[in-house]
């Protein structure tokens, strides 16, 4: 796409842009800081509750008539139990809060985003070792990949419970498998994997398991947010309001919105070539990442999909 002129990203996370050489060809690459804050943060609450609360095995009991047997499934609360946040940016935070809502004790880990002192935990083996849920919300750097792995789950309170709403390359499947198995960990919430959409793990057949398809960032309410600081078929920059201004920020060049009108108004009034896309997700159905999301051309109809 030699036209490109932004790559808007949903969320904050710039590892599957090359942002280097995106400056270096003057394209804007920018992220939406906060717009999916709580969309994330209310998916890690609703993976906590459909795993204490056991509603996958009990779905399946009362479906198949079990009933009578309901006193066999263990139900847990989320008032009372440390939930244990890796990670302390705006949604490790906004989690927190929620949490608190719950009467859970809240404890964080984030070398870099230093928590306050009632909650911080210095150690990531800290958090493994006192928390009853994990809930994963650190960046995937090198490393923090497999930052969950065989020698943090030793360290786990049995019975825990463990989230991931961050990035899928922060766990080793195998070994979170292996812990769920082994009781290690009673539970599973995935909205990431790796890659994506992820190939069939056994992990996935765990009753004890709930997955979504990396879509917890993208509520109706989020949509709206995103589609903003691209061109889509539901809007342009051009009707953008300046209280969504800052719900945008540009990674690599200032001045993100002024910059992204001004091409629209442009590509418009010159009636010239030029693309911006919205990064949703990759995927590897190729082989390798592809982006995923919608190709607009200068008079705003979908074109195509970028896969």
């Amino acid at each position: 796409m030699p036209n490109i002129r932004v790559l808007a990203r949903t969320g904050v996370g710039v590892d599957l842009v090359d942002v280097a050489a995106e400056t270096e060809r003057g394209i804007a690459v920018v992220i939406t800081p906060g717009s999916g804050t709580s969309a994330v943060a209310e998916a890690v609450i609703g993976m906590a509750l459909h795993l204490a609360k056991r509603f996958g095995p009990l779905t399946d009991l009362a479906r198949s008539g079990g009933s009578a047997q309901r006193n066999q499934v263990a139900v847990g609360d989320l008032e009372g139990p440390t939930i244990g946040i890796v990670g302390y940016g705006r949604i490790g935070q906004r989690v927190g809060q929620l949490a608190r809502g719950f009467g859970m004790r809240v404890l964080a880990y984030d070398p870099v985003t230093i928590p306050p002192d009632d909650v911080r935990c210095t150690r990531l083996s800290e958090i493994a070792a006192r928390s009853d849920v994990i809930t994963l919300h650190a960046p995937l750097t090198e490393a923090t990949r497999h930052l969950v792995n065989r020698r943090f789950l030793s360290a786990v309170k049995p019975g825990a419970l463990l989230i991931n709403c961050g990035r899928g390359a922060l766990i080793d499947a195998d070994a979170v498998l292996d812990a769920l198995l082994g009781g290690q960990l009673s539970g599973v919430g995935l909205d990431v994997f790796v890659p994506e959409p992820p190939a069939h793990h056994p992990l996935f057949d765990h009753p004890d398991v709930v997955l979504t398809p990396h879509l917890m960032g993208l509520s109706r309410r989020v949509d709206c947010l995103v589609n903003s600081a691209g061109l889509t078929s539901r809007g342009s920059l051009l009707d953008t309001s300046p209280e969504l201004f800052d719900q945008h920020i540009a990674v690599n060049l200032r001045g993100p919105f002024f910059l992204m009108q001004a091409v629209v108004t442009d590509m418009l009034a010159r009636q010239s070539a030029g693309t911006i896309v919205n990064i949703i997700s990759t995927s590897e159905h190729c082989g390798s990442g592809v982006v995923t999301g919608s190709v607009i051309d200068w008079d705003q109809n979908v074109i195509g999909a970028v896969d």
